[in-house]
């Protein structure tokens, strides 16, 4: 069963991979910004 969900496993990583990679050369990925001021004035 371990075996199974590791060969599983791999297949949704390797998809996801690929996703990610076609969607950021399309451009249909913004990333948020690397540092967003949370502090609260007032």
């Amino acid at each position: 069963i371990a075996m199974l969900f590791g060969q599983f496993h791999m297949e949704e990583a390797q998809y996801g991979a690929k996703l990610l990679k076609l969607m950021k050369k399309k451009g249909w990925l913004v990333p948020p910004p690397l540092h967003a001021n949370t502090e609260i004035e007032g």
